[in-house]
């Protein structure tokens, strides 16, 4: 594994630890995509982790691995304290030595458990990372934890969402640059807007609003990344008001998507 200094700066590399406490009702809050890579490792708390259309049980010292643009959220069971280690970086630039992120399908083998005595080293590893070793020290770290990580056997997934709730996925995923509302989206399952809305959220965590968001916002950010324009973002990715879209994108990334598609 080797990559130049120079190189290792691009990383943008931010670690931190966080405690939440939050009910199933504010689970939705927690959803989220971003144009960096991510690691999670679960510290404590009864949570599982959605990534895409899958759902993975988590325990103590597992972790959940995302590239840009994976839709993923965490899903609270309950109000216990939720204690997790969380690194992201701007991993295309060394994506030869990556292929935990990014030789694989979206939604696929983003979950990793080491062995017992694996999974101590690898969360002491973490804290040296959170405790705000600069320069040299910390890539040493995170060098040591991606070599953790690589090789280690993955862990099965939860058993598979209702087919009902995995046709709406299916469904929104064909139709993300159309018109589409969540009462469409009930029609198409045969349900009441309200059994939709409680059977989805009770499936994977958030609502099928805040997931059709999230799923346009991830598009928009692919197309732009590719060369769009930012009109082509909004209207492929099913954004009819152009001055929402942007103001949504900005809110949801801190920039516009312009400054984005400035910046690749």
């Amino acid at each position: 594994m080797q990559a130049s200094w120079t190189t290792i700066e691009l990383l943008d590399l931010v670690a931190y630890q966080r405690q939440n406490k939050v009910s199933r009702s504010d689970t939705n809050m927690d959803s989220h995509i971003h144009d960096q890579c991510e690691i999670y490792i679960n510290l404590s708390g009864n949570v599982s982790f959605m990534v895409e259309n899958r759902i993975y049980s988590i325990q103590r010292g597992d972790i959940i691995i995302t590239r840009p643009n994976e839709a993923h959220h965490c899903i609270y069971h309950d109000a216990s304290v939720h204690d997790h280690i969380c690194c992201r970086f701007s991993g295309e630039k060394i994506s030869e030595i990556l292929d935990i992120f990014f030789n694989r399908k979206a939604g696929n083998e983003n979950l990793i458990s080491l062995s017992a005595e694996k999974r101590e080293e690898m969360i002491d590893v973490c804290s040296a990372l959170v405790d705000g070793q600069s320069g040299v020290g910390k890539y040493i770290a995170f060098f040591k934890l991606i070599e953790l990580m690589t090789g280690a056997d993955g862990k099965a997934a939860m058993p598979p969402l209702p087919e009902d709730i995995k046709h709406c996925i299916e469904y929104i995923h064909a139709n993300l640059g159309k018109s589409l509302t969540v009462k469409e989206l009930a029609e198409f399952s045969h349900v009441t807007v309200n059994t939709l809305e409680r059977r989805f959220k009770a499936s994977i965590g958030i609502a099928p609003y805040t997931y059709i968001q999230n799923c346009r916002l991830a598009l928009a950010v692919s197309i732009l990344k590719n060369g769009g324009t930012v009109s082509e973002a909004a209207e492929d990715s099913g954004f009819s008001d152009i001055s929402h879209f942007i103001a949504l994108f900005k809110k949801r990334y801190g920039k516009t998507p312009l400054q984005l598609k400035k910046q690749n």
